[in-house]
């Protein structure tokens, strides 16, 4: 389930979440989110579990927890990138580690996203393929590339070590993903080097594969913007539509909508 703890909210963010299992039996997404006032920070994390049915759930959950353990030992966060990179390798021997009840290995897996923002000031760690748009001037802007085998194939493409016909005949999943918390080498991962300064009434969006997969990317952004002044209900209505709109099964499917307020009455109020 997800989870909102804001104490209090800042002035100047809000934040909605919303978490749904799709058709799904079990849950496989974890989130959570909270805003400490006195800091004039926010933190969120988003995992999108792999394993079957316990063991996605448990590893999801287990990132999600390690994460916001990792930020409160290091508080106030000075080196966001250096936090994330230290954070993301803690996570990931945390689920590698992680034993079924007669202490065996689970073999699960995880996706992982967050932020971290500071004032006006965000900065982010993806690894996996869930997602974080800059959602800005009623356009989204992806910001990390997903660590997956289709993207892996247009790499070497641009490098020159495959032609685009030898990809096409490639029979490997597209989908397959090449970076996750509970790998035994876990290389890749996505920081922002220099942290992103919001403007007013930016928003960003973190979700997992279910969302994406389901709405296009125009759909997404035009929910996000019609229902700015409520990111709640916007984090409420993303997950809805996509279950709406499935053909088929639905993934679980998770959301985390964060709207920087900024000068609601300046130059550059969103939208306008």
């Amino acid at each position: 389930m997800a989870t909102v703890s804001i104490t209090p909210a800042l002035p100047m963010l809000e934040a909605g979440a919303s978490s749904i299992p799709g058709t799904r039996p079990t849950q496989q997404d974890a989130c959570r989110v909270e805003i400490y006032s006195e800091a004039h920070e926010c933190f969120a994390v988003l995992c999108d579990g792999m394993g079957g049915l316990n063991g996605g759930e448990l590893a999801s959950q287990t990132a999600v927890s390690l994460l916001f353990d990792c930020y409160k030992q290091a508080s106030p966060v000075t080196e966001p990138a250096l936090f994330f990179q230290q954070a993301a390798h803690a996570a990931n021997q945390a689920v590698l580690s992680l034993t079924d009840a007669e202490g065996k290995p689970l073999h699960a897996g995880s996706t992982l996203i967050a932020v971290l923002i500071r004032e006006d000031m965000v900065s982010w760690l993806s690894v996996g393929d869930s997602r974080i748009y800059l959602l800005r001037d009623c356009e989204a802007y992806p910001c990390c590339k997903e660590h997956n085998y289709e993207a892996l194939l247009k790499e070497r493409i641009l490098a020159g070590e495959i032609t685009p016909e030898e990809a096409a005949e490639d029979p490997t999943r597209r989908d397959a993903l090449t970076s996750y918390l509970g790998m035994q080498d876990m290389k890749m991962m996505e920081i922002n080097a220099q942290p992103l300064k919001l403007l007013p009434n930016d928003m960003l969006l973190l979700c997992s594969d279910g969302l994406y997969k389901t709405l296009d990317q125009e759909t997404i952004c035009r929910i996000a913007v019609e229902h700015k002044m409520d990111v709640q209900r916007a984090a409420e209505l993303l997950t809805s539509e996509a279950l709406a709109q499935r053909s088929g099964a639905q993934d679980n499917t998770t959301v985390i909508l964060l709207r920087w307020q900024g000068d609601l009455f300046g130059d550059h109020y969103y939208g306008e």
